[in-house]
């Protein structure tokens, strides 16, 4: 049978003195009325045939009556539910107060918010497994599935129903043994130092915090063969840190103690001294605070920086030197054990398994509320020249917002955020909204009817750039009405020479050569205030140029038009597409877990064997990115953002997310379960969203895309005042 190798103080890590009770894995599942989590605890027992244990007022040297004792401990598990304010956690975990206790207290104030109940994990059969030496371990490993996981309503009445998960906003799990029961604890009278001796160290884990689910990053502290170290280090005067197994916090702190008590006579002195008891104080202070924290020593040498008076020949300078002298004989012990290092691991303990939740608001970008009318600025800049006689000439820039075009009124943001696509380097290129034309039309009184006379002045775009240009000029008019002139007559020319509106060309041809016609044309242009108008960059704004000769014209405004051919769809059904193929890389990935002997049925909690994580790891060694279980939940978190806008656009928070999915289905700390709920999850996503894989479009976004006119035509208008 293969060995799972215990690494590092055996005894220190499975219990000293009783049996600790140690948390496997926590699984959340389910969500409304089937919501549950189910707790998969081991106890880690040492098989030592020659332990003595005191049975009926006599010692005995015997492996079943060892065994037997085991069996009478009390196994808890304790849940705290929505109680993260009042501080009750942090107590029982850093030691200050006994679970039990605090039991009995929090059980008559919150009676439906803290959860207390045993489990018998002796009753299992034992799983033999291996410390680093070679020594026997059995591990006794029992799992309880608790179905209402917040007591305020008896779950045997009619309608009962769990608080829905996102309602939680904090829930924690502890794990520990005892000799005695809550029955035994009188409140009024307990003795803690007694109670704390009949109770094993805790075992806990977070698994909501702040309203979400807890984050399975974790900074801890390693030794030389990557084993956490489970007390609490010690930091040097340099900063490194270091295992405190040569000498204890307790020690350090009785020795900065005996120092103060040597110097406690000049302190109770009525007058003087007071640079010396201020110091004494300070050093007092850091004792009562950092007793038990890493790094106490740093905070002491703080001190020792600071002190006012060195001088050897006053009482502060002896203090001084006797402070420095203990200090730094501290530090040398501390430096002579074991060097730590940090290292950020991932907590593997806490498996989500609910479904993905599908319930929110559909948030394109598109705007349903403006029409098409918004885009071409009406505010435009514009001159008029007007002679004695008919001659009216006028010349403007208009601007088209092609940004907020493409970001509000395209087809594709009918689907997803156009906005967070942008953001997150998807562009949507010119290319699939382009500009095939503008135009602007004058008629009488800026009425355009057909039957009356008018004329229209359009800007072609060239089709075959990735950005728009004006390829030619046209203009349309319906009558030969002198009012619908397009260059100046000769007269008019001769005295428009010598105005920004007409050319020393003679001729009408050399003026229509020149520019000077009545035309509309794109133009470049620079921001004269240098100041940005928006967060984006590369903000695409196109300003259009109109110049038009007018004879006795009516007209008092304008009618611009511009028209885009709109291939946005395109982008829409590569996203699609490529949250098929990413499906289908998971579903790959679980079709090798199944085909496979993956599993090591010698591990405590059946993850991955070694040789499977190392062959999927070397598979993707040149590119760990492109690894399904590292890509896949990122492409799922992306189009769950896209749509439900779950994470609001914040790509932190959605590698985030996709690395809360990534350790639960990785083929080191996964399991095939995390898969297979994944897969489900996803799938169900698709469909929903775009359709079944393997037929055409439907579901939310599919219907969209179906029921969207085939004439790819959008047209924005507005009418330009004069």
């Amino acid at each position: 049978m293969p060995r799972l190798t215990l690494k590092g103080d055996t005894t220190n890590n499975i219990g000293e003195y009783l049996p600790a009770p140690f948390i496997d894995r926590i699984y959340i599942v389910g969500a409304g009325s089937k919501s549950q989590f189910r707790i998969r605890t081991s106890v880690f027992v040492q098989d030592e045939a020659n332990r003595v244990v005191l049975q009926d007022g006599k010692t005995k040297q015997d492996e079943e009556v060892y065994r037997n004792s085991l069996e009478e401990i009390n196994y808890y598990t304790m849940i705290l539910i929505d109680l993260q304010d009042t501080g009750l956690y942090e107590l029982m975990i850093n030691d200050k107060y006994n679970p039990l206790a605090v039991y009995k207290l929090a059980s008559m104030i919150y009676p439906d918010k803290i959860i207390l109940e045993q489990f018998k994990p002796m009753t299992t059969t034992p799983q033999i497994l291996f410390d680093e030496n070679g020594n026997e371990v059995l591990n006794y490993c029992s799992e309880k599935t608790y179905v209402n996981y917040k007591y305020d309503d008896d779950v045997n009445e009619p309608g009962y129903e769990p608080v829905p998960w996102k309602d939680i906003t904090s829930m924690q799990v502890l794990t520990f043994a005892s000799t005695t029961t809550p029955d035994n604890i009188d409140i009024n009278n307990v003795n803690l130092s007694c109670l704390d001796v009949k109770t094993s160290d805790i075992s806990y884990e977070i698994v909501f915090e702040g309203g979400e689910y807890s984050d399975r990053e974790q900074m801890e502290y390693v030794d030389n063969n990557d084993v956490i170290y489970s007390d609490t280090p010690l930091i040097a005067i340099d900063s490194l840190v270091y295992k405190a197994n040569k000498l204890t916090h307790e020690q350090i702190v009785a020795k900065f103690k005996d120092l103060l008590n040597e110097f406690s006579t000049l302190y109770e002195k009525d007058k003087g001294f007071d640079k010396l008891k201020r110091m004494m104080d300070k050093v007092s202070l850091i004792l009562e605070v950092y007793n038990d924290q890493a790094d106490l020593l740093p905070q002491l040498n703080t001190i020792r920086k600071i002190f006012p008076d060195k001088t050897f020949a006053k009482p502060i300078g002896k203090f001084y030197k006797r402070f420095g002298t203990t200090l730094f004989n501290i530090n040398k012990i501390i430096k002579d054990n074991q060097i730590l290092k940090r290292r950020i691991i991932y907590n593997r303990k806490t498996i989500d398994l609910r479904p993905g939740s599908t319930s929110a608001k559909h948030r394109p970008s598109f705007d349903s509320t403006s029409g098409n009318t918004g885009y071409i600025y009406t505010d435009w800049v514009k001159n008029n020249y007007t002679n004695e006689g008919s001659l009216d000439v006028v010349l403007g820039y208009f601007f088209f917002d092609y940004e907020k075009a493409i970001r509000r009124r395209s087809n594709i943001s009918e689907l997803f955020d156009v906005n967070k696509l942008e953001n997150w380097g998807i562009h949507i290129p010119y290319e699939n909204f382009i500009v095939d034309y503008a135009s602007v039309i004058r008629a009488g009184h800026g009425a355009v009817d057909k039957m009356a006379a008018f004329v229209e002045i359009k800007s072609i775009m060239k089709q075959d750039k990735s950005f728009p240009l004006t390829k030619q000029i046209s203009v349309t008019e319906n009558s030969t009405d002198p009012s619908n002139m397009i260059v100046p007559g000769e007269d008019q020319r001769e005295e428009l020479e010598n105005t920004p509106y007409g050319s020393t060309q003679t001729s009408e041809a050399g003026w229509a050569e020149a520019g000077f016609i009545s035309s509309l044309v794109l133009r470049n242009f620079i921001n004269p205030t240098n100041k940005s108008f928006s967060e984006i960059e590369n903000y695409r704004l196109m300003c259009y140029e109109l110049l038009d000769y007018r004879q006795s014209a009516p007209t008092t405004d304008y009618s611009a038009k511009i028209s885009i051919t709109d291939n946005t769809i395109s982008i829409a059904n590569d996203l699609i597409t490529s949250c098929r193929s990413a499906l289908s890389d998971i579903e790959a990935y679980l079709d090798l877990v199944d085909g496979s002997c993956v599993f090591d049925e010698t591990h405590a909690d059946g993850v991955f064997n070694d040789f499977f994580s190392e062959t999927m790891l070397a598979k993707y060694e040149g590119n760990p990115g492109a690894a399904p279980w590292y890509l896949v939940p990122i492409i799922y978190s992306i189009h769950l953002d896209l749509i439900y806008n779950t994470y609001s656009g914040d790509l932190q928070q959605i590698i985030k997310a996709a690395k809360n999915i990534s350790v639960q289905i990785n083929p080191v700390d996964g399991t095939k379960k995390a898969i297979e709920v994944f897969i489900n999850t996803f799938s169900k996503f698709i469909s929903d969203m775009y359709g079944s894989s393997s037929g055409g479009l439907s579901g939310l976004i599919g219907s969209k895309i179906n029921n969207m006119s085939e004439d790819p035509e959008k047209v924005f208008e507005v009418t330009l005042a004069l």
